[in-house]
């Protein structure tokens, strides 16, 4: 089973890694000397290494203690790069030492995902090879890869020499298991450089930091750390799994199977002597992780491949990620010729698992399945109620993620009523019920999407994904199609997106769609939404009006008009200084929190006919309780919005998605205007805390003037800043 788990981490990686930045770098800046593959190679064997860490709190700790305890200004001194900050030196290190010393599959996929900011912003533009072209980020994670595996290679070569230096030689008056390790560092840089490696000439002339380049400060940093547990607890437990890897190595037969054992090519993992009818799961011939799993030879269904499951239970920052112990996975080969991948959870597991997790500890439960990019592989996630409930036992406020390369679900397990489910399926008991989650890859030609796509000219710049949340009971299934909150899902693009220009929408069976509230992060774009859909990335940059070329706002203007919440004039014109009015407001809302009304749902208002185009908006943020009517049963849909209605509006708004207090400016306060005494006691709450979050200001004279009217100017202004404030929408892109 170890060596089963270390394949499923080296496929799991390949396949993670393959959807993040590291690989996203156009084909032109990849130079010929590094092939993708040949990095994901690197880093999957390294991973296999850091998976055999016995202890991973140890090395977690020890790298934390070394940076902690850097002498931070001489390394600042040593660094000699012009107009590089203190804070871009330390990220440097810091982003090293957390490859160098990950302890995981996923430490190490997470932290050279996240060097490509670090490196690309402060390192990449003073790394120049001899053509004084640019190092890419590609190149760079290919050395750093080599560096660390001709490291441990020089360490199994050079196994005896460990017994003189302390802890394995017992003597705290001997060296420190660190010189080792400087050495073994040493060689292989020197080795590198004679080989005239580029990314070591680019750093060691680009880079001025001893004869190593910007590597030397991380060994420094090493060398410079006194003896003390912590570093040496970490270098002994990596020590240890370096050398666990050659003991395995060695104790291979010489048929160059290394999943075979010594007793007679006995296919087991465990030794039973010859005997073939033990127990133990049947061990496969290794295969490529990258490549799809093959087909079942039954339709009806077969045994999966563990290997499409991601492997670590260390609860890390609150995560718990489900190894395939916990999960059962079979292939199912449907009618149309596609492959359902369904990993159902295993309930006494989880619970097991939960048993030894405090609250904290399990805020996320996370499974991650590989599909290999393929439309045609539907991965399905089951999870039985019981699992349900004693995960929302430890924690009601966890959240499941289900994840591939491409997408990943967070689902608050809140958003999952049981006792409604089992009604609904009409049967006696909630145990009964199973929840399936899917995030699906949508094929290039699918008919719905494409039709979406085409009829509203939309640019597509990520896959489309379909995220569904099922209960099923008896044969028997409902789709759950609203939640009572927003659920976070992740889209993983091939490049960066524009975060200005670009937006999720949903696309409708009908041909139409909606903008989704989205933050970006590089490739990866977090969408919050309601419901359950079809959803892609598109970017709008062509936006543009006649009459807003000088106006103080322009930006957001546009920035709210790429993402489809604002909408201009017939003519072309914007119109920023007229009055916004209720009906018009109501829209933006709607558009920007992805609001929809229920079918049967109508507003309670007086004037509001169905057929009016503004009636499914106001009828769905009345629903959410962001707008209220007349006194006398009327919405008044075209009377101007006064900035009270629409402080009023946009507090409603902050309550209904929810916000965080802490970051409320409480220095200022409406006592600062002059004419606080107009605003009405209902208000001033909202008015304060809208002051606070710096959505609003007052006029140029010291006056809120509450009755005053909103233009369509100021209106973009106030609500562009209150959906960032809320974490609805990413700030402009920075040129």
């Amino acid at each position: 089973m170890k060596k089963k788990l270390v394949r499923g981490v080296n496929g799991a990686l390949v396949t993670a890694l393959a959807a993040t930045p590291i690989l996203a770098t156009p084909v032109g800046s990849v130079s010929a000397d590094v092939s993708q593959s040949d990095v994901l190679e690197k880093l999957s064997t390294l991973s296999a290494i850091y998976e055999r860490i016995n202890d991973k709190a140890e090395v977690r700790d020890g790298r934390d203690y070394l940076l902690e305890e850097a002498e931070w200004s001489d390394i600042y001194e040593d660094i000699t790069i012009d107009d590089l900050s203190n804070d871009d030196k330390q990220d440097i290190l810091e982003g090293l030492s957390n490859i160098l010393y990950a302890s995981d599959f996923d430490e190490l996929a997470e932290a050279t995902s996240s060097f490509e900011t670090t490196y690309n912003n402060s390192l990449k533009p003073y790394l120049v090879d001899a053509d004084e072209e640019e190092i890419p980020f590609i190149d760079f994670v290919d050395f750093l890869a080599t560096v660390q595996l001709k490291t441990f290679d020089y360490i199994k070569e050079n196994e005896s020499e460990l017994d003189n230096y302390y802890p394995y030689s017992e003597s705290t008056d001997d060296p420190l298991l660190s010189e080792f390790i400087l050495d073994a560092y040493d060689e292989v840089l020197a080795e590198l450089k004679d080989d005239g490696n580029a990314v070591y000439e680019a750093m060691d002339g680009s880079v001025v930091l001893n004869s190593d380049g910007i590597l030397g400060a991380y060994f420094d940093v090493q060398d410079e750390s006194e003896n003390n547990e912590e570093i040496v607890a970490a270098q002994e437990e990596l020590v240890n799994a370096v050398l666990g890897e050659a003991n395995e190595e060695d104790g291979n037969d010489n048929d160059n199977d290394n999943d075979d054992n010594d007793n007679d090519n006995d296919d087991n993992d465990d030794n039973d002597n010859g005997n073939d009818n033990n127990d133990d799961e049947e061990e496969e011939e290794p295969t490529d992780p990258t490549e799809p799993a093959p087909n079942p030879t039954e339709p009806g269904g077969d045994d999966g491949d563990d290997d499409l499951v991601d492997v670590d239970v260390d609860p890390v920052d609150g995560q718990v990620i489900v190894d395939d112990e916990a999960v059962d996975v079979t292939d199912e080969e449907t009618e149309d010729g596609k492959t359902v991948v369904r990993a159902r959870v295993n309930a006494e597991r989880i619970q097991e698992a939960l048993e030894e997790l405090t609250p904290e500890q399990a805020q996320k439960i996370t499974i991650k399945l590989v599909n290999n990019n393929d439309a045609n592989r539907i991965p399905v996630v089951s999870v039985p109620s019981q699992a349900v409930k004693a995960i929302a036992e430890k924690n009601p406020n966890t959240v499941l993620e289900i994840g591939t390369e491409d997408a990943a679900y967070e689902l608050p397990v809140r958003e999952l009523n049981l006792q409604q489910f089992a009604q609904d399926l009409g049967v006696d008991s909630e145990d009964d019920v199973e929840i399936e989650i899917q995030v699906n890859l949508v094929a290039e030609d699918d008919a719905e999407a494409t039709t979406a796509l085409t009829n509203n000219n939309l640019n597509r710049t990520s896959s489309v994904i379909e995220f569904t949340v099922r209960a099923t009971a008896n044969g028997q299934s409902r789709d759950v199609t609203k939640f009572s909150s927003y659920v976070n899902r992740t889209v993983q693009g091939e490049n960066d997106f524009n975060a200005t220009f670009s937006t999720a929408v949903l696309l409708r069976p009908d041909g139409t769609f909606a903008p989704i509230p989205t933050l970006f992060a590089g490739s990866q774009a977090t969408l919050k939404s309601q419901t359950n859909s079809k959803y892609t990335i598109v970017e709008n940059d062509d936006v543009s009006f006649t009459d807003t070329t000088d106006l103080w706002n322009k930006d957001q203007v546009e920035k709210l008009a790429a993402k489809y919440i604002v909408q201009g004039k017939e003519d072309g014109s914007f119109d920023p200084q007229s009055a916004i009015t209720r009906s018009e407001f109501s829209a933006l809302v709607a558009r920007s929190l992805a609001l929809f009304a229920d079918e049967d749902a109508d507003a309670p208002f007086t004037d509001i006919r169905d057929e009016k185009w503004y009636a499914d908006p106001i009828s769905a943020v009345y629903e959410a309780g962001i707008v209220q009517g007349r006194e006398d049963g009327s919405f008044d849909p075209g009377a101007s919005l006064t900035r009270i209605e629409g402080v009023l509006m946009l507090d409603r708004l902050f309550e209904y998605v929810g916000f965080d207090a802490a970051q409320l400016n409480e220095d200022v306060s409406i006592d600062d205007f002059e004419d606080v005494g107009s605003i009405p006691a209902y208000a001033r709450d909202a008015v304060e805390r809208m002051v606070q979050a710096g959505v609003i200001n007052g006029r140029s004279n010291g006056n809120f003037d509450p009755y005053g009217d909103l233009d369509r100017a100021a209106m973009v202004k106030v609500l562009d800043e209150s959906l960032e404030f809320v974490n609805f929408i990413s700030e402009d892109d920075e040129e």
